[in-house]
């Protein structure tokens, strides 16, 4: 499931979404399918059964995205929903491990993805600093067990207000990122990823 800002990620989600869904899955058949990717393509704005489909689409996902940007770290207005905070909301309370073990092994799924804004772990207090971070709503505060990995899609992002092109799985820093994100939920390596990927070609 992916989970992200409507407006300020436009152009990197859907490309995000489709290269996600492609690396390394080409012409594995039964060997290799596809990743299953949920996408909410709709204007979250007044749409009758989206919070239905949204719960749906999160209770059937393995793993929670979150493309990272300051506009989901907001404050909402009164008559405001933040949906993506909503969204992690409902993953904490459906999805996480209430075991010791679960807890351990850091059972959140979740891969964050910065596309704006600043993360920074702070070690001693075993959560994010939130003076510095911007880019994640503060309902994330203390659920990570040790510092969580996160896919760093700022430098990409630039470079895509002079090439719209390189959200592609053709240019290999874009390539680099998506597989770093496949690689977590598939657990496998970036580069046996990335490897099986060219052998298809």
């Amino acid at each position: 499931f992916i989970s992200y800002s409507q407006e300020p990620e436009k152009p990197l989600a859907p490309a995000f979404h489709h290269a996600l869904r492609r690396l390394g899955a080409k012409r594995y058949f039964l060997k290799f399918r596809s990743l299953e990717v949920f996408r909410d393509e709709t204007d979250s704005s007044g749409i009758i059964g989206l919070k239905e489909k949204i719960e749906n689409g999160l209770r059937e996902s393995e793993y929670l995205i979150l493309l990272a940007s300051p506009p989901i770290a907001r404050e909402p207005k009164e008559s405001d929903i933040n949906w993506i905070e909503e969204e992690i909301r409902f993953w904490l309370q459906h999805k996480q491990g209430s075991s010791a073990k679960d807890q351990a092994e850091n059972s959140l799924k979740i891969v964050i993805c910065i596309a704006e804004g600043e993360i920074k772990w702070d070690y001693n207090l075993n959560d994010f600093d939130w003076e510095t971070t911007s880019c994640l709503p503060k309902i994330l505060s203390k659920k990570f067990s040790s510092t969580p990995l996160w896919v760093d899609f700022r430098e990409t992002k630039q470079k895509a207000k002079t090439n719209p092109n390189i959200f592609s799985l053709e240019f290999p820093d874009f390539k680099q990122k998506v597989a770093e994100v496949s690689s977590q939920i598939q657990s496998i390596t970036v580069d046996e990823l990335i490897s099986k990927d060219r052998q298809v070609k």
